[in-house]
């Protein structure tokens, strides 16, 4: 803690920046409209209620200096907090807002630097006093960037889920075949069902401390990749369904891009076919939901495509896990068995039969020397009784089952 000398000093450097506090505002808010782009939106409203917060800030960071208060007695300014929620629903971005409070902080702890300069003790003292009044600044900046942040960012949500709630009905509506909402989709969200699209879910792991808001983010990243602008209908906190539109085209976008925008972002993305007119709106919407329904029930990776070898078929066996376990157990037998050296011979026959009985091919993906892959296959063939025949469709099948699902498909 500060001695009572330099408690006082810094009360003193408190008092003479009071007396120009006026034109300390009025440089501070022309600073911030200069140098930060869309913080006012032209708007005089927006720019008057600006002024106010760097009034509001600018009081209570001298209050604080004059008065000795300690942070958590200080409650925000309304005007602060005001601000911060018109800029989340004119849709300004936060990037502003969170700038315009770090070139506050410097400018003032510069103003506070010069008074400083002017106070008769000794240089030793005047470095302490310094040293307090930045420690002080700058703890309340960042305590009054986290308060006006977050009361941004309840806004937003509010919004999101406002404006949601309006599409989210136009959406369902169009999903239901017996709906003819096709002309008013269009008309009030500027979509047109009378092309091609990929219909995607989008979700935040069951640990992660993102909101909608990180889900929303993705899915215009992810049109970014797709060319497309998106529609984005929040579900719940951690869930979302989106559509891109795909003009003409009927090709897939690049999902490796989409794969790694997903990792960065800490989401999960599940993606239906590319399919055409407001038909293929409900279809690429439910395998969609299909992938989606396997990703977590087998506790898949960032991104899961309809489209990939064995989601389809595994996906509508995992409607009925008891169902599927039972005829996987009665297809594979002990290769079921939830043991590291039955996982071992499935991946190894799953690899042999996916590409064409090759040795070769199987043991360059499973790093694996031929001779071993030739071991462990023929050793499987041979505790079946000999080669699948017949049986063949059900057993890849069943192995892909496996590869999926893990232990949620075995014995």
């Amino acid at each position: 803690m500060p001695d009572s000398e330099v408690v006082e000093l810094i009360a003193e450097v408190g008092r003479r920046l009071r007396a120009q506090q006026d034109d300390i505002v009025a440089a501070l808010s022309e600073t911030m409209f200069n140098e930060i782009a869309d913080l006012a939106d032209d708007d005089p409203q927006m720019v008057s209620l600006l002024q106010a917060s760097v009034d509001g800030n600018v009081s209570t960071i001298l209050h604080i200096l004059i008065n000795d208060i300690p942070l958590d007695h200080v409650q925000p300014t309304t005007a602060a907090v005001e601000y911060a929620v018109r800029l989340a629903q004119r849709g300004i971005a936060a990037h502003p807002l969170r700038r315009a409070y770090h070139v506050g902080q410097h400018d003032l702890i510069n103003l506070c630097f010069l008074e400083v300069q002017g106070l008769s003790s000794t240089a030793e003292t005047r470095v302490q006093v310094l040293h307090r009044i930045t420690l002080v600044i700058g703890a309340y900046i960042d305590w009054i960037t986290q308060f006006v942040l977050e009361a941004y960012d309840q806004e937003r949500e509010r919004r999101i889920s406002a404006s949601g709630n309006m599409l989210s009905a136009l959406v369902n509506r169009v999903l239901d075949p017996e709906s003819a909402a096709a002309s008013e989709f269009l008309i009030e969200t500027g979509y047109e069902l009378d092309q091609h699209h990929i219909g995607a879910v989008v979700w935040l792991p069951d640990d992660s401390d993102d909101s909608v808001m990180g889900l929303e983010r993705l899915v215009q990243q992810v049109g970014v990749i797709a060319r497309s602008s998106p529609i984005f209908v929040a579900v719940d906190r951690s869930l979302a369904w989106a559509w891109f539109a795909r003009g003409s085209r009927a090709a897939m976008p690049d999902l490796a891009g989409v794969r790694e925008l997903a990792a960065q972002a800490h989401g999960r993305i599940a993606v239906g076919l590319v399919q055409q007119g407001i038909e293929g709106f409900r279809d690429t919407h439910r395998q969609a939901l299909a992938a989606y329904r396997l990703a977590r029930l087998a506790d898949r990776d960032e991104l899961t495509s309809y489209g990939d070898p064995g989601v389809a078929a595994v996906s509508m066996l995992g409607r009925d896990v008891e169902g599927t376990r039972s005829w996987v157990l009665t297809v594979l037998g002990p290769l079921a068995e939830a043991t590291e050296a039955a996982a071992r011979s499935r991946e190894t026959l799953r690899t042999f039969l996916a590409t064409s009985g090759s040795y070769t091919e199987s043991a360059k993906i499973l790093n694996l020397h031929r001779n071993s892959v030739k071991y462990r296959v023929d050793k499987v063939l041979e505790d079946r009784g000999g080669p699948l025949g017949e049986e063949r469709v059900d057993v890849e099948l069943a192995l892909q089952v496996c590869a999926f699902l893990g232990d949620s498909g075995l014995s």
